[in-house]
């Protein structure tokens, strides 16, 4: 399974999502130089996959990081609302298993952003076949 695809399409496809965050502003952690210039945008950062003893999944995780210019996290708290009703939904994809919303981190800023920030985390477990 290949969840940072799956994700990505996930939140493409809630347009409670883009009509507050554009798909040119959803980015990889990886992605990230400095500030994108335009808010608010969303940055993925994807866990490690585990593979349990005894178990038949493996789990994984992401955190879906919103940030804003600095002032009011109304819209962060708006943004990640919409993330979560695009994630925490039943999956049916070969393989998948399950998106669980697990939380959200408190009130945060970002300093080499230049930004306040807020994320979500997410548990993803998929079929494990080894």
């Amino acid at each position: 399974m290949d969840w940072r695809t799956f994700v990505y399409a996930r939140l493409l496809a809630e347009t409670d999502v883009t009509d507050l965050v554009p798909a040119a502003r959803i980015y990889g952690a990886g992605a990230m130089t400095g500030h994108p210039g335009a808010v608010p945008f969303l940055v993925l950062r994807f866990g490690p996959d585990e593979s349990r003893a005894g178990r038949a999944a493996r789990e994984g995780e992401c955190a879906v990081w919103a940030h804003d210019d600095p002032g009011s996290y109304l819209r962060i708290d708006e943004v990640l609302a919409a993330v979560r009703v695009a994630l925490d939904a039943p999956v049916s994809e070969a393989g998948a298993v399950a998106v669980e919303w697990q939380g959200m981190s408190g009130d945060l800023s970002d300093d080499q952003l230049d930004t306040i920030t807020r994320n979500a985390s997410y548990r993803l477990t998929e079929r494990s076949y080894a």
